[in-house]
Order: C-alpha cells, then structure tokens, then sequence
C-alpha cells in the first residue's frame, strides 16, 4: 500500500511540473496613455490591419467634483502687418481662432484651476500664466505651467486649463500647438502649422498653398484643404471633405477624404484609407491596411497594383489588362497587376500607383 500511494504522490507532483512549464499564451500588446489633466486615451494595437482604439478629447467645461474653481483672465494685443507670423502654444486647454478685419491681434484667455480649496487652487493659479511678445516679424503667445508634476496637494490630483480666444487676420502665417486639448479655427487664407496632441482638431477652408497638419493620439475634422502635408498616429481617425494636392503619412489610424483634386501620396501603416472621388495621380505604399478608392466619373489613369500577402478587387471601371501570373510566379505571394481606370485615353498622363504588403486594396 505504501508504494501504491508514493507511486499516485509521484505522478501527480509530475503532472504539476509539466503544467508548470508549459508556456502561457502571448498577450496582446497594448498600449495605454492615460492623463489625469485632460483626455483620457486607450489605444489597443494588434496585429493586421485592425486597430481598436478608444479616445474621448471631450473639453471638459465644469469640474463637478472639485469645488470651488478660481479663474484669472488675461487679454493682450499686438498690431501687425501682413508679413508678421503668428505662435500659439497652449497645454490643457483648448485654442479657438476667430479671424477679423483688423490689423491687430488680440487674446482672450481664461485660466481655470480646479481644486478642493481656495488655497489649493490659488496655488494652481499662481503658476499658470501666458508668455506674450513680438520680437521682429513674429509674435508669440505661450502658455507657461510650472511644477506639472507636483499638481497634487493632499495626494489628490488638481488641474489647470487654459482657454485661448484668438482674434486675428486670416493672412498670416500660423503657427499653433495644443498639448492635451483641441484647436479650432474657421476659413483661413494665411499658410499654416498646426499640431495637436491628445487631442482634435478641427477646422474650416485652409486655402493656402503650404499646410502642415500634425496629429498625435487625436483626431481632425477638416473641412477643406489646398494643399498640405499631413502626419497622423495613434487616434481615431482624420476625416477632410476635399483637398487639392496631399502628402500624408499615417500610422495605426485612419483616413478618410471625400473629393480629392490633386496629386496624392500616402504612406500608411496598421489603418485605412478612403477616398470617395479620385481625380488626379495617386501614389500609395501600404502595411497592413485597407485601401478603398473610388474615382470621378471623368477620371482617366493607368493603374499600376503590386500586392504582397494581400488582395486587389476592383468594378467595372477598372480595366485590368495584365495580371503577372507566369508559371516562375504562380506559388509566390507577390502579384502586380496593370490596367486602366476609367474610358478613353489617359492624355494627361495621370496614374495610380499601389505598393502594398498584406493588405486589400479596393478600386470601386
């Protein structure tokens, strides 16, 4: 009976062993941005072309738990002429631009503290403030905040935000950067640098020829485009109504364009593209990701698809002449294919060029 029961003890402890070397499955990555001042953002990457990511930029207007709030204003104005450049820089916070007639330019802002007591949110106060001045052609406007890591009295978390109402011309040259908030601004003609961080974006007509978007862990809503030069990653997507000519690169978002008039060149990785009516040459490499394109009507191009680990589908408006298929490439991942979109001849030369690897490309 004794060897009966240490032969099971042995087994068993055996059994145990081997579950215990057994390797557990590998997590899926994921990537977690959370910051207690202002938009809160998850954003889960996978592997494939499939991003889930969950952001709220929401501006929050009233605190409902940190009572009471202190609030100090600050207003200044500059004269200018048309060729002095403007520089906004704000954190926590948001920046609206509202553009007039005047030769001037003029901030509003509220700085708002959030805290339990008046003694902790005037400490908040006393170490916000804005930095303005003009020192040649340009005039700048910068949120300062000191101590951002000790926003804790009591060992709770307070808050500062500054809200910025900026009133100028709509000619000259912009430059505006919010951390952690949202940027809006109306038609404007002037050219234009704007970057957003944890945060939106969202504009009117940008008319001029030289544009240069940024957009970190946020997301854009822009009405129109001339031309620009776009950078987006991590966010829940940019969505523009038309645009003239583009260059834009994205990673792990996605992009979305109605009417698109000029030649284009996107470079995207982990997300999706559309484009509801194409009319002029595109060029496009992509990584994991999905293309869907449609094309005006009167449209004329040649197409040139290479695909890697990917698929190629495409309607009657495409006619696809050559598919190279030969019997050295038939077991080989890579496929290319060349044709035309559209009817008649192509005399403007125009053309779509695709790049992809392990991804689906949708001509409609």
């Amino acid at each position: 009976m004794k060897v009966l029961i240490l032969s099971i003890s042995s087994m068993l402890l055996f059994a145990i062993q081997v579950n215990a070397q057994q390797t557990p499955p590998s997590p899926q990555p994921v990537v977690t941005i959370a910051n207690t001042f202002a938009s809160h953002v998850t954003t889960n990457v996978v592997a494939g072309p499939e991003i889930h990511v969950k952001i709220d930029t929401k501006q929050t207007e009233h605190q409902q738990d940190l009572e009471p709030q202190k609030v100090k204003n600050f207003t200044k104005t500059f004269t200018l002429d048309k060729n002095d450049k403007i520089n906004l820089f704000n954190e926590y916070g948001a920046i609206t631009i509202k553009t007039w007639e005047k030769n001037e330019i003029k901030v509003d802002a509220e700085i708002r503290a959030f805290a339990n007591t008046d003694n902790e949110a005037q400490k908040l106060l006393d170490i916000a403030s804005i930095n303005a001045s003009k020192a040649g052609d340009e005039i700048s406007f910068i949120t300062d905040i000191d101590n951002k890591n000790n926003w804790k009295f009591n060992g709770k978390k307070r808050e500062v935000k500054v809200f910025m109402t900026v009133y100028m011309p709509s000619t000259n040259v912009l430059k505006a950067a919010q951390e952690y908030g949202n940027i809006v601004i109306g038609d404007y003609s002037g050219a234009t640098t704007l970057t957003v961080e944890y945060g939106s974006l969202t504009t009117g007509a940008l008319k001029n020829s030289n544009n240069v978007i940024r957009v970190e862990y946020g997301s854009a809503a822009i009405k129109s485009l001339n031309q620009a030069k776009i950078d987006t990653e991590y966010g829940s997507g940019i969505t523009i109504g038309s645009a003239g000519a583009l260059t834009i690169n994205a990673e792990y978002t996605n992009v979305k364009i109605g009417s698109l008039k000029g030649k284009t060149t996107v470079n995207l990785e982990y997300g999706k593209l559309t484009a509801d009516e194409v009319s002029d040459s595109f060029t496009i490499n992509a990584e994991y990701s999905t293309i869907s394109l449609g094309f005006n009507p009167n449209f004329r191009s040649s197409l040139n698809v290479a695909t890697n680990y990917g698929s190629f589908k495409y309607g009657e408006n495409v006619n696809v002449k050559r598919q190279n298929l030969g019997n050295e490439d038939r077991y080989s991942s890579n496929r290319r294919y060349t044709g035309d979109i559209g009817k008649g001849d192509n005399r403007g030369g125009e053309s779509v060029t695709v790049r992809s690897e392990y991804s689906t490309i949708i001509f409609k």
